[in-house]
C-alpha cells in the first residue's frame, strides 16, 4: 500500500527544520513514501527550508503553496498533490515513531477501516497535555457515528483515498490560522457520517514538540483557540440537522 505523508506549516521554519531532521531518522525511504510538503502563506525563511531539504532527501518530496493561511486549506492542497493510496498528515512541530510507517501497514486494512489515528504523545512531558492523545488498545469508530472532539487529531491522522470521492477535503474555513481548530474531527465526522469506518492504533506513533509549558499564557491562548474550535464544530453538526450533537457539547463544556 502506497503513503503519502503530508506536512503543512506555516512561518515555522525553526520547527519545520527540527522536523526534518527527525523524519529522515524513520524508515520513510526504505518505506517506500512520499512526503507533500504544504507551505501555507509563510513570510519567513519556510520554502528556503522546504527547497533545501528536497534537494538532499533520498525520497520523493512534492512540493507546494497555497496563498491564504487556514490548516483545512492547506491539508486540501496537499491532498490534491498526494498520490498515494493512504495518506496521513502530522504538523510541522511534531516527530514521527522510528517504526511509524511499519507500524500504520501492518495495523490499516482498507477493507476495515478507511480513516483513522494514532497516539499523540508529548516530546517534552513539562508542556500541557492538551495537545496529545493516548490510545490505551486497537478500536475501530463504527460508522454513522459522531464523533467527541479530540477523538482524531490533525498530528496523527490517515485518509484512504477511497473516502475522498464521497466526503470531499476538509473545510477552508475551519483548522489553525483561522478563528475555528477543528478541520481534523469535522473531517472525520463527515467520514464516519459518509459509512465510513475508522481506526484507533496505538502503535502508531508521534510526539508532539509544540512548546506550550504547562500554564503559560501560550497554553491558556491556546486552550481558549480549542474552545471555540469545539464550539464551531458542534454547531456544525447542529447545522447538518445532528441533534445528537447536544449531549456531546454539553459533556466537553459544562
Amino acid at each position: 500500500m502506497d503513503i503519502s505523508l503530508v506536512i503543512c506549516t506555516r512561518n515555522r521554519a525553526a520547527k519545520l527544520t527540527r522536523a526534518l531532521q527527525k523524519l529522515e531518522a524513520t524508515t520513510i525511504a526504505s518505506e517506500g513514501v512520499e512526503l507533500v510538503l504544504v507551505d501555507s502563506a509563510s513570510s519567513d525563511s519556510t520554502q528556503t527550508v522546504i527547497a533545501e531539504f528536497s534537494a538532499r532527501a533520498g525520497f520523493t518530496v512534492r512540493r507546494c503553496h497555497v496563498d491564504a493561511p487556514g490548516l483545512g486549506r492547506a491539508r486540501n492542497e496537499g491532498l490534491k498533490q498526494a498520490s498515494g493510496e493512504l495518506i496521513a498528515f502530522t504538523d510541522d512541530d511534531c516527530f514521527l515513531d522510528e517504526g511509524y510507517f511499519r507500524e500504520l501497514k501492518r495495523g490499516f486494512d482498507p477493507q476495515e477501516a478507511q480513516y483513522g489515528a494514532g497516539e499523540v504523545l508529548l516530546a517534552n512531558p513539562s508542556d500541557t497535555a492538551g495537545a496529545s492523545k493516548r490510545i490505551p488498545q486497537r478500536a475501530t469508530i463504527a460508522p454513522l457515528k459522531l464523533l467527541p472532539a479530540g477523538a482524531i487529531q490533525g498530528a496523527n491522522m490517515f485518509i484512504h483515498r477511497s473516502v475522498l470521492a464521497r466526503v470531499g477535503g476538509f473545510n477552508k474555513a475551519m483548522g489553525a490560522g483561522t478563528p475555528f481548530p477543528c478541520e481534523d474531527i469535522e473531517f472525520a465526522t463527515r467520514c464516519s457520517l459518509a459509512g465510513f469506518t475508522g481506526v484507533l492504533l496505538p502503535n502508531v506513533r508521534i510526539y508532539h514538540d509544540h512548546g506550550r509549558a504547562q500554564g503559560s499564557d501560550e497554553a491558556a491562548e491556546t486552550l481558549r483557540g480549542y474552545d471555540a474550535g469545539r464550539g464551531a464544530y458542534y454547531a456544525s453538526l447542529l447545522q447538518r440537522g445532528a441533534s445528537g450533537a447536544f449531549p456531546l457539547w454539553s459533556s466537553s463544556t459544562l
